[in-house]
C-alpha cells in the first residue's frame, strides 16, 4: 500500500511540473491552436479552426495572434475583447485576414500602449473606428492600421476616427496604403495634441484646405505623405498646357508659403513621389520652421529654382533628399541659405550636362556644414575642378553609377574627407596630384576609396597607379584591389604589379610594333564609332526639317504633327490591332489619321529612321504591350524612342494598352517603372466591353 501511494505521489509531481512549465499549451476547446508563452508574451497560433475559449493568462503584457491557414471563416475575437487584461501593453493582430472588430473591443485594457491591426486587407474603415472606440480609457501610444481598406468602395475618413482618439495619449499613427482619397474637415484638427508621428503614405489624397488643420498638431515631429499615387498626375493634368507650362517664373505665388501650413514643431517631412503639380521646385521659405529632415524624392521637379530660404531660427535643416527628380537645372542660389545642412542626396537626376557649365562652385555655395553629398546616377562625365570649393567639412562623397573617365575635381581642401565612392564608372586611374592629396588627408585619419566596377587595366601605362594603390595608406575595398588584363580577366593588383614590373622593364623591338598596332586599332575603333553615329547626325537633321512641316489634326489643333497616333505592336497581336485600326480610321463619330509601320514606313529607308520619323510626326504613340511585344527588338526600340520623346517634351505621349497578363518579374525595369507611375488601358475580356474600351482610348488620344 505504501508503495502504491508513493508511485501516485511521484506521478502527480511529474504531471504538475510538466504542465506548469510547458512552453506550448493546448486548449481542449481549440485543439488546432497553440498558446505559446515566453516570459510575459503570449503567441496564439491557429490553423484551420478558431479557438472559442482559449486559456490566456491574465497577467500577460504582450499578445500576438498568428493565423497560419487563411480560411473563409471570420475570426472571433470574443476570447480577447472586453476581458480584464489589465497588464496588457502590446497587441499584434496583423496579417490575419480579420474582417470584424467589435466596437470598443480594447477599452478595458487600461495599460494598452501599442495596437497593430495592419495587413488585414478587408477590415475596412468602420472596423478601424470600432478598434479605436474606448481607447481613451487606455494608455495607447502607437496605432498601426496599414493595408486595411482593400475594398470595392472607398469611404472618406470621417471625424469618428479623431473623436475616438481625441482624449488619448497617442504618439504614433500609421495609416498607410489604404486607398484613401478624402479626409473630411475636422479630422486632423481633432487629433490628439500628443501625436508626434503621422504616416499616411501610399494613399490617393489630393491635398487641399483640410491640411491647414495640421497647424493645430503642435507636437507633431514626423509627417510622411509619400506615394500619393494620383496626386501629382491630377495636379499636372489640371495645369494649363502650353508654351509656358514649364516656365518656372509662372509658379503660383503662394507656393513659397507651403511650409507655413505645416505643424510649427515638425522636424521630419517625408514626401517621396508626391509633388505639388509643378515641374519646378517651389520656393520654400519660413521664419519659424523647425524642419531638420526633408525627403522630396521622386517628385519629378525638373528644375530647382527655389530658393530654399530658412531664415534665423528656422535654419535647422540638416538632411535634404531630392533624388529621382529628373532634374537637369539648379539655380545658383538654390542651396545658398542652407548653412546647417549636413546630408544632401541629389542622386539619380540628369545633371550630367548641367554641372560642367557651373563656374566657381556657385551651385553649392552656402553649404558650409555639408558632410555627405550623394551625386550618384546623374550621367556625370566630367566635373568642374572648383565645383565643391566651399565644402571644407565634406566627409563622404558618392559619385557611383556615372560615366566618369577622368578625375578633375579638387579635393585638397577637404581635410575631413573619409570616404569616396566612385564605383560603377569608367575610371582607368587617378591623376598623380589627386593621389598626393589623398595621401595627405590619410595621414590624419582613415580614408576609404571605392573604385570597383571601373576600367582599371593592367598595363605598363597604368603601373604607377597600381603601385600607388598597394603602397598608399588610403584603404581600398576588396573588390577595388583588382585590375583587368588584356583578355578581360580580373587579377589581384599585387600579382599584376609583380608581373608588370617584369614585362614593362623589357625594351625590345616589339614595343614600337605594338604601339603602331594599337594606333591602327584605335583608328579603326574611332572610324567604326563615327560610322555607327552617322544616323544620329542624320536623325537631328531630319528632326530640324520636320519642324518646318505642319498639319491640321482632329479638333482643329495644329501641333506640327502629321499623324494623330503611331501604332507600335508585334505582328502576333495583329488581329486585335486591326480592330483598333478599323474603329479609329473608319469610326462613325470621328476619324483618326494613324501611322502604321506596314503601310506608312518609307521603303528603302532604314527601319531606325522610319521609327524616329513615325514617333516624332505623331502626337501619340499607342503601345500594345504583350509577351510577344517584349520579345521584339524593333518593338522595344519604338517604346524607347516614345519614352525619350515623352521625357524631352514633358507631355504625355504614350497610350499603353495591356494585352497579356505579364508577370512583373518578366518586365524590363524601365517598363515596370512606367507601370508604377502611369495609367494604362487593359484589353477587354468580353466583346460587349469594347464600346467603353474605344471611348477610353479616344479620350486618351485627345489629352
Amino acid at each position: 500500500m505504501y508503495l502504491v501511494w508513493t508511485k501516485f505521489f511521484l506521478l502527480s509531481v511529474v504531471i504538475f511540473f510538466r504542465t506548469g512549465n510547458s512552453e506550448i499549451q493546448h486548449d481542449s476547446a481549440c485543439d488546432r491552436c497553440q498558446i505559446k508563452r515566453e516570459s510575459n508574451t503570449v503567441k496564439m497560433i491557429c490553423n484551420e479552426t478558431e479557438c472559442t475559449n482559449p486559456q490566456i493568462p491574465m497577467n500577460i503584457t504582450d499578445f500576438i495572434y498568428v493565423r497560419t491557414v487563411k480560411t473563409n471563416s471570420d475570426i472571433d475575437l470574443s476570447f480577447l475583447c472586453y476581458k480584464n487584461f489589465s497588464k496588457l501593453h502590446n497587441i499584434d493582430l496583423s496579417e490575419n485576414d480579420l474582417k470584424l472588430i467589435p466596437e470598443g473591443c480594447f477599452r478595458r485594457f487600461s495599460n494598452l500602449q501599442t495596437l497593430n491591426i495592419s495587413r488585414n486587407f478587408h477590415l475596412g474603415l468602420q472596423n478601424v473606428y470600432n478598434a479605436c472606440a474606448g481607447l481613451n480609457e487606455t494608455k495607447i501610444e502607437v496605432i498601426s492600421a496599414n493595408h486595411i481598406n482593400n475594398v470595392d468602395i472607398l469611404f472618406p475618413v470621417s471625424r469618428n476616427l479623431s473623436i475616438f482618439l481625441a482624449n488619448t495619449s497617442l504618439k504614433e499613427f500609421y495609416f498607410e496604403f489604404n486607398g484613401i482619397s478624402v479626409i473630411k474637415s475636422g479630422v486632423i484638427e481633432a487629433f490628439p495634441r500628443s501625436v508626434e508621428l503621422i504616416s499616411i503614405s501610399g494613399n490617393r489624397i489630393h491635398f487641399g484646405p483640410v491640411f491647414l488643420e495640421l497647424r493645430k498638431l503642435v507636437n507633431l515631429k514626423t509627417l510622411d505623405i509619400s506615394f500619393q499615387c494620383t496626386t501629382m498626375q491630377h495636379l499636372r493634368k489640371k495645369a494649363r498646357v502650353g508654351e509656358n507650362s514649364h516656365n518656372c517664373s509662372m509658379l503660383n505665388e503662394t507656393e513659397d508659403q507651403i511650409l507655413d501650413i505645416l505643424p510649427p514643431n515638425l522636424e521630419n517631412l517625408i514626401s517621396t513621389e508626391t509633388g505639388s503639380g509643378s515641374y519646378c521646385f517651389p520656393k520654400l521659405s519660413s521664419n519659424h520652421s523647425k524642419l531638420k529632415y526633408v525627403d522630396i524624392s521622386g517628385a519629378s521637379y525638373f528644375a530647382w529654382i527655389g530658393p530654399i530660404n530658412f531664415a534665423g531660427r528656422s535654419n535647422q535643416l540638416e538632411t535634404l533628399i531630392i533624388s529621382n527628380n529628373k532634374c537637369s537645372r539648379i539655380s545658383d542660389n538654390f542651396f545658398a541659405k542652407l548653412t546647417k545642412l549636413k546630408y544632401l542626396d541629389i542622386s539619380y537626376n540628369v545633371l550630367g550636362v548641367f554641372f560642367p557649365k557651373v563656374e566657381g562652385g556657385k551651385v553649392f555655395e552656402g553649404l558650409e556644414s555639408l558632410t555627405t553629398l550623394n551625386m550618384s546616377g546623374n550621367f556625370l562625365e566630367k566635373l568642374p575642378s572648383d565645383l565643391l570649393k566651399y565644402q571644407y567639412k565634406l566627409q563622404e562623397l558618392v559619385l557611383s553609377h556615372n560615366d566618369m573617365e577622368l578625375w578633375t575635381l579638387q579635393i585638397k581642401h577637404m581635410k575631413e574627407l573619409r570616404s569616396i565612392d566612385c564605383s560603377f564608372n569608367r575610371f582607368v586611374s587617378l591623376p598623380v596630384s589627386i593621389q598626393a592629396d589623398l595621401d595627405a588627408i590619410a595621414e590624419n585619419h582613415d580614408v576609404h576609396f571605392f573604385i570597383n566596377n571601373n576600367k582599371v587595366i593592367c598595363t605598363c601605362e597604368n603601373l604607377q597607379f597600381i603601385s600607388w594603390m598597394i603602397e598608399t595608406k588610403v584603404k581600398f575595398s576588396t573588390h577595388s584591389k583588382t585590375c583587368t588584363q588584356s583578355d578581360g580577366t580580373l587579377v589581384d593588383i599585387l600579382v599584376a604589379n609583380q608581373n608588370l614590373k617584369i614585362i614593362c622593364a623589357k625594351t625590345d623591338w616589339t614595343y614600337p610594333l605594338v604601339l603602331s598596332l594599337f594606333g591602327l586599332i584605335l583608328s579603326c575603333v574611332v572610324g567604326i564609332a563615327f560610322y555607327k553615329k552617322r544616323w544620329t547626325i542624320a536623325y537631328h537633321w531630319y528632326l530640324f526639317r520636320l519642324r518646318h512641316k505642319g498639319y491640321s489634326a482632329i479638333d482643329g489643333k495644329n501641333d506640327d504633327f502629321e499623324f494623330d497616333a503611331f501604332l507600335s505592336f508585334a505582328e502576333e497581336d495583329r488581329k486585335f490591332v486591326d480592330k483598333i485600326i478599323e474603329e479609329l480610321e473608319n469610326g462613325s463619330d470621328e476619324k483618326y489619321h494613324l501611322c502604321l509601320h506596314h503601310r506608312d514606313f518609307t521603303p528603302g529607308v532604314p527601319i531606325e529612321r522610319n521609327i524616329v520619323s513615325a514617333v516624332h510626326l505623331s502626337r501619340k504613340t499607342i503601345v500594345f504591350m504583350s509577351s510577344s511585344y517584349l520579345k521584339s527588338t524593333w518593338c522595344n526600340y519604338e517604346l524607347r524612342m516614345s519614352m525619350t520623346k515623352e521625357g524631352e517634351t514633358n507631355r504625355k505621349v504614350i497610350v499603353m494598352i495591356i494585352l497579356d497578363n505579364i508577370p512583373r518579374k518578366h518586365l524590363p525595369l524601365e517598363v515596370l517603372q512606367y507601370y508604377r507611375k502611369n495609367c494604362y488601358v487593359e484589353r477587354p475580356e468580353k466583346e460587349k466591353d469594347m464600346t467603353m474600351f474605344f471611348k477610353t482610348l479616344k479620350t486618351s488620344l485627345k489629352t
